[in-house]
């Protein structure tokens, strides 16, 4: 996931990892704790581990909010969505940007399953309904 914030955030990976663990971000297990992440970088909020829905990921998306979006892998694999085709629900395809760069999918539909979202607002936001 460190690398799906390295590239919402416009940062460095390797610079990013040093601020957030030095901020206490980054647990003993290494995962990354999102809210404390979210703090160190001056982003006004987050929904974590919100449960996949297409209306809330195109409502997240059309207002300009920043969504990661947990998809199958081992160990668990992350991808940043950075748009969508056909707005209209049942029909929506979310664009992505895999950091891992291991596949060639394009649209989050290419992995199957999507477990939970982070939805990540970088200036002012709102709470979705």
């Amino acid at each position: 996931m460190l690398v799906c914030v390295a590239m919402i955030s416009e940062k460095d990976p390797g610079v990013l990892n040093e601020e957030l663990t030095k901020g206490g971000a980054i647990e003993d297990d290494g995962d990354l704790d999102l809210g404390i992440a979210s703090y160190i970088l001056g982003w006004e909020s987050i929904q974590n581990n919100t449960s996949y829905d297409e209306k809330v990921l195109l409502d997240a998306l059309c207002s300009g909010l920043s969504v990661i979006a947990e998809v199958p892998g081992h160990p668990s694999h992350f991808v940043v969505v950075t748009g969508h085709e056909d707005g209209t629900l049942g029909n929506c395809r979310f664009r992505i940007s895999d950091p891992a760069c291991n596949n060639s999918a394009s649209f989050l539909e290419s992995y199957g399953t999507v477990g939970s979202i982070r939805i990540i607002c970088t200036n002012q936001c709102f709470t979705l309904e």
